[in-house]
Formats: C-alpha cells, sequence, structure tokens
C-alpha cells in the first residue's frame, strides 16, 4: 500500500490472494473460515475500515505500485482473535494488502467461481510450491 500526497491509499491488486499467507497460515485461515465465517467477514469488513482511517502519508516511495511479499503472513489464526492479532502485527505498509487479500481470499473460500470445480484453486497453489 502507498499513499499519495493528496491523501489517496493505492493498493496492489494480487493474482492469487493466499500468496501473502505461508501454506500453513493459509490452510489454518480456510479452517477458521470453515468454522467462523460470519465474525470472519466482520473482522475484515472493520479491519479495512480501520486502514482507511488510519492513513497517513509516507515519503518513502519505493514500495510505489509493490506487493507485499510472499509469505508475509506466516502465522495462522486459530480463532477471530488471533486473526486480529496477526493482521495487527502486520507493518502498516502492508497491513491494507493482506486485509484486502485475506478478503480477496475468504471470498474465494465461500463463493468458488462456478466455471472450475471447488477443489481446483487449491490444487494449483499446492502443486506451485
Amino acid at each position: 500500500m502507498w499513499v499519495t500526497p493528496d491523501g489517496v491509499l493505492h493498493t496492489v491488486a494480487l493474482p492469487d490472494p493466499s500468496q501473502v499467507l505461508t501454506a500453513p497460515a493459509e490452510d489454518a485461515f480456510r479452517r477458521l473460515v470453515g468454522q467462523e465465517g460470519t465474525a470472519v467477514e466482520t473482522f475484515l469488513e472493520a479491519a479495512e475500515t480501520d486502514c482507511y482511517d488510519d492513513v497517513r502519508v509516507d515519503a518513502d516511495d519505493r514500495f510505489v505500485a509493490e506487493a507485499p511479499p510472499q509469505g508475509l503472513v506466516d502465522r495462522g489464526p486459530r480463532s477471530v482473535t488471533e486473526l486480529r492479532e496477526i493482521v495487527s502485527a502486520v507493518p502498516p505498509r502492508w497491513r491494507l494488502d493482506v486485509v484486502m487479500a485475506l478478503s480477496d481470499l475468504f471470498r474465494e473460500i465461500v463463493e468458488p467461481p462456478r466455471d472450475r470445480p471447488r477443489w481446483l484453486p487449491r490444487l494449483l497453489r499446492r502443486t506451485d510450491r
């Protein structure tokens, strides 16, 4: 994420939102969504709003148009409370990117694309690692 001098936040859309998570963290997030989907969704919506409310213009422009590092989140949440702690621990530079990626992954989990089997994206990601 970066902020332009006029205060506008920008993020980079990730073709595979799970790339910000390590494999164990992704597996734990998927389990959590299966167990507490509504609470996860509510948290992610609030976390996104918090990111926009806490905007700071940064003179460091070396991250402009950069995606967050792969595997940035390496701890898997077992509860929404732990998910909140994990997201809070992400450096502010990448926090909105991580929240947006988790939101995209959440939608992928609860609403898989209709044109391919539900298990295919997970299989493809596992073969890429």
